[in-house]
């Protein structure tokens, strides 16, 4: 049985199909796995250091503003069909797996054309433009939350919870010391920038990093290439670019978090119980994630475009300083997330994997696939969604262009929330020390 995985371009679809990589190897289930990425993204690593085949094509990624690169979408459409074509045809996979991307796009389509069957998973609160066209082509869909399903045809369409890691419950604390030079009598923020690392986290976070490290410790994980952005030169604040080996390390020896709102992360910390400081990206699904997240009173959230690096800094405070916010958060965060996605998923891929086996070789003689994709197109399979699918469909599109409602600002409602509605003093740093222009992503 041969598995072709897909994702990339950023890490935030690649972290939930390695935990199906683990779970399949960690149950001795004999399938031979083949991944599709980016050429350029920073996934192949990870990919490869978990000894799996990796095959790079272009990807087309849509923009929704106005630009020149729109006059070559056509030809960057052509040519990564082809090369999705070919790919499929070399390698004759079973089933398709995604958790999103563009570069899964033709993957998907022209998989349902050669009839192979496809399993999407939707991580995210809000899909994304990606996973609504792939939804149309694939065969199953997972959902993490209960809150997506909705989006999608209901007869195909699962609530799983996500795929997470398993190995990222095995870290040690004592192998972090020792690895990245941490001290043992420090509290340790980790912060992650992102496999792409996130400018306005890195620059931030480096302009308080001589008050984070007059009482903590920071491991700060900047992002593929992005390790110039921080300059600081601190024995109590460590800088790594991208952890492909020891990543359950860092969260063994974290106290809190600092991180964006992808849905691969939160997931993780939820798992390893860490409380977390998110900061999602503005205008972004990632703001729908952590908005779920302020509603369950799992985490402090925090807008970009209103948080200084004071802002910043007092929030770290607050949260490094107490430890019944920490557990609080982190507990409430591991209620958030529905149990056993990954196996759910994985098992879940193996019995649709079975059924191309039996029941799409045959439909592959006659009639041919593309009477056959016609054939069911007329039956209901693109109109499949209800009136009230539709519906959201139309919100969420309109939602991502207009961004979704505004996040709290405010760091001491969260924070008392949290706690059954305890006061909690925020020290607040002086806006003098830190003349810091933020720059836009």
């Amino acid at each position: 049985m041969k598995i072709l995985l897909s994702g990339g371009g950023t890490l935030g679809p690649v972290t939930p199909l390695l935990g199906l990589v683990e779970y399949w190897r960690a149950h001795n289930k004999l399938v031979d796995l083949v991944w599709v990425g980016t050429v350029h993204g920073p996934e192949a690593n990870m990919v490869t250091s978990q000894d799996v085949r990796f095959i790079s094509i272009a990807s087309v990624k849509i923009p929704r503003y106005v630009s020149f690169y729109w006059l070559t979408i056509p030809f960057r459409l052509v040519y990564a069909g082809v090369e999705a074509w070919n790919v499929l045809k070399a390698e004759q996979p079973d089933v398709i797996v995604t958790a999103g991307g563009y570069v899964s796009v033709p993957l998907v389509i022209l998989g349902r054309f050669m009839g192979i069957r496809s399993w999407v998973h939707q991580q995210d609160v809000l899909p994304g433009l990606a996973n609504k066209i792939m939804a149309r082509f694939a065969a199953k869909i997972s959902t993490t939350f209960d809150a997506s399903k909705d989006v999608f045809p209901s007869k195909k369409t699962e609530v799983t919870g996500n795929a997470v890691r398993e190995s990222m419950l095995q870290g040690s604390r004592e192998r972090a010391l020792l690895k990245f030079g941490l001290s043992p009598e420090r509290k340790t923020l980790l912060v992650l920038g992102g496999g792409g690392g996130a400018m306005w986290l890195n620059e931030s976070v480096s302009a308080i990093a001589a008050d984070l490290t007059k009482k903590w410790q920071v491991l700060h994980v900047t992002g593929r290439d992005k390790h110039h952005m921080v300059n600081v030169s601190d024995k109590y604040y460590v800088t790594e670019p991208l952890i492909n080996d020891g990543m359950d390390d860092a969260y063994a020896i974290a106290d809190v978090v600092l991180c964006r709102a992808g849905l691969g992360t939160l997931t993780e910390l939820a798992a390893v119980g860490k409380p977390a400081i998110v900061v999602p990206i503005p205008d972004s699904h990632q703001e729908m994630n952590a908005f779920h997240l302020y509603e369950h009173q799992a985490g402090l959230i925090l807008d970009q475009t209103e948080t200084t690096p004071q802002i910043l800094l007092s929030s770290i405070r607050t949260v490094m300083d107490n430890e019944d916010v920490q557990m609080r958060f982190a507990a409430n965060l591991k209620l958030t997330f529905p149990k056993d996605g990954t196996k759910k998923i994985a098992e879940g891929v193996l019995k649709l994997a079975g059924e191309s086996d039996a029941k799409w070789s045959r439909e592959r003689k006659d009639p041919s696939p593309l009477e056959r994709f016609l054939e069911e197109g007329e039956e209901g399979y693109t109109t499949g969604m209800t009136e009230h699918s539709q519906e959201r469909v139309e919100e969420d599109v309109q939602q991502e262009e207009q961004g979704s409602e505004p996040l709290p600002l405010s760091i001491q409602e969260q924070v008392a929330r949290a706690l059954g509605n305890t006061v909690v003093h925020v020290e607040e740093a002086s806006e003098e020390d830190y003349p810091f222009e933020t720059k836009e992503l």
